[in-house]
């Protein structure tokens, strides 16, 4: 009986180890796989990143410019807003005062 017991532990224990190798095997095949699909990720982040810093750039660069466009049209209202009667008549009209050279 006690043979026979050694002869299946014997058996069993290498099918365990066999087991065991293929099972870190596989382990390493994912373990490979997701360190790639890491990689391939980092990748894509630095391209949104870079992305991310145009586009902020872009925007901040629009903001600038709508900015000092409002200021010029609340400076050119601010002018018309300071006429006389005769110089918003003229305004308007499209009356020019000064000879001009066409």
């Amino acid at each position: 009986m006690l043979a026979s017991f050694l002869w299946y532990y014997s058996k069993t224990s290498r099918r365990s180890n066999e087991d065991e190798n293929v099972n870190q095997e596989v382990l390493i095949v994912k373990t490979d796989s997701l360190k790639q699909a890491n990689v391939e990720l980092d990748e894509k982040l630095f391209t949104y990143k870079k992305t991310i810093d145009s586009l902020q750039l872009l925007q901040s660069n629009t903001h600038q410019i709508i900015t000092h466009l409002k200021q010029e049209q609340h400076e050119t209202v601010q002018a018309i807003d300071d006429f006389s009667s005769d110089e918003l008549y003229r305004f308007f009209a499209n009356i020019r005062t000064t000879k001009t050279n066409d």
